[in-house]
C-alpha cells in the first residue's frame, strides 16, 4: 500500500466524508468487500456494502463480518432465502445478531423449523449473555410458522403459543392424550392449561387434580379446585387458602370447598380486596392541615382504607367474614 494508507482506512471522523466519497467511486467488488469488512468507520463500511450488487460477495461479507451493523446492512441486500437460512444456522455467521437478522427474512416453514431446532439451546439460555438475541429470533421464527408443533408451543411463551396450545388441547381427548394434557396442566398458566385440567375426571384422576391445585399455576389451580369435592378435599382447600402468594380468585375458590360448619369461615375483619385475614381495623388520625380528626377502617396488609371526618358520622366497616368473602 506504499507509505500512505487508503483514505477508507481512516478512523478519524473528520475524514469520514472524504472516505465515503472515495468508496462511492470504487467499482472493484473484491475491493468493496475488503472495505466492508475492514473499514474502521461504520458509515464507510456501509457505503461499501451499498456499492456491492453481487449476491455471492454480499453473502461472504455477512458470513465474515464481526460488525453487527455491517452484517445487518448486508442482510437487507441479500434476497436468496436459502442463503439467508444458511447464514442463520450455527456457524453461518460470526455475529449472532446477523444470524437473527437473516432468519427474520426467511418464510419457508421447514427452514424455520430447522432453525429453531438448531438453536434450541440458544433459546433455552435466551436470558443469558450471548444467547438472548438468537433466543428471541427463535421466538420470532415460531410466530411466523402456521400451526407449529405441540413441543414448540410448550417451549415458547407468547400470545401465539397460547393460542396454538389452546387449539392443540381442543383436539386432544382423555385418556388417549393424558400425558400431553398433564404437561400442559403442569407447565402452563393460560386457557389451554385450564381446559386441559377440566378434561381430567375426578373419579379416575383425583390425585392429579389435587397435585395441580397445590402446586400448579394460577389458571390451572383454579380449574383444578373447581373439579375437587367437599368434604374429601376440604383440608387441601384450606392449605391453598393459606397461601397468600396466590391470586385472590384462586383462594376464594378454595374457600368454596371448606364445609359450611367450619369455624374458619366465621373469621372476622377480613379484607375483601386482598384476602387478608383479620387485617381490617378501625383507626383514627389527626390532620393538621384540615385541623380535623378522621376515623375509619384500614387493612394493615394492602393499606386499603376508608376515612371520614369524625363529625360526619360513623365510618363504613368494609371488613367481612371469610364466609362473606367466599361469596363475593
Amino acid at each position: 500500500m506504499g507509505l500512505f494508507k487508503p483514505i477508507w482506512m481512516t478512523d478519524k471522523r473528520t475524514k469520514r466524508d472524504k472516505a465515503i466519497e472515495a468508496v462511492t467511486k470504487e467499482t472493484n467488488p473484491d475491493k468493496l468487500k475488503e472495505i466492508a469488512l475492514n473499514a474502521p468507520l461504520r458509515e464507510v463500511a456501509h457505503a461499501a456494502v451499498e456499492r456491492v450488487s453481487d449476491q455471492a460477495i454480499l453473502i461472504d461479507i455477512a458470513r465474515q463480518t464481526s460488525s453487527t451493523s455491517v452484517g445487518e446492512k448486508v442482510i437487507q441486500a441479500i434476497v436468496d432465502e436459502q442463503a439467508l437460512f444458511n447464514l442463520a444456522m450455527p456457524g453461518g455467521a460470526l455475529s449472532k445478531k446477523v444470524q437473527a437478522a437473516a432468519i427474520s427474512k426467511v418464510r419457508d416453514r421447514d427452514m424455520l423449523l430447522q432453525f429453531m431446532e438448531a438453536h434450541r439451546e440458544d433459546f433455552r439460555l435466551r436470558h443469558e449473555t450471548g444467547h438472548r438475541m438468537l433466543g428471541e429470533a427463535v421466538q420470532f421464527a415460531y410466530a411466523r410458522i402456521e400451526r407449529p408443533t405441540f413441543e414448540w408451543s410448550m417451549l415458547v411463551n407468547s400470545k401465539a403459543s397460547d393460542e396454538n396450545l389452546l387449539q392443540d388441547v381442543k383436539e386432544m381427548s382423555y385418556p388417549e392424550d393424558r400425558e400431553a394434557l398433564c404437561l400442559v396442566a403442569r407447565k402452563k398458566d393460560n386457557d389451554a392449561a385450564a381446559l386441559a385440567v377440566s378434561m381430567f375426571p375426578y373419579e379416575t384422576d383425583a390425585k392429579f387434580l389435587r397435585h395441580v391445585a397445590l402446586v400448579g399455576f394460577n389458571t390451572a389451580r383454579l380449574a383444578a379446585l373447581k373439579k375437587l369435592r367437599a368434604p374429601e378435599d376440604s383440608d387441601l382447600a384450606k392449605r391453598v387458602w393459606e397461601n397468600h402468594l396466590l391470586d385472590l380468585e384462586v383462594r376464594k375458590q378454595a374457600l368454596k370447598l371448606v364445609q359450611d360448619d367450619d369455624p374458619l369461615l366465621d373469621t372476622p375483619n377480613c379484607c375483601p380486596y386482598c384476602g387478608g385475614v383479620g387485617t381490617v381495623h378501625r383507626n383514627t388520625y389527626y390532620s393538621g392541615g384540615a385541623d380535623t380528626y378522621f376515623h375509619g377502617y384500614e387493612c394493615s396488609e394492602c393499606k386499603k382504607s376508608g376515612y371520614i371526618p369524625m363529625w360526619a358520622g360513623d365510618p363504613k366497616d368494609f371488613g367481612v367474614t371469610l364466609r362473606e368473602l367466599r361469596d363475593l
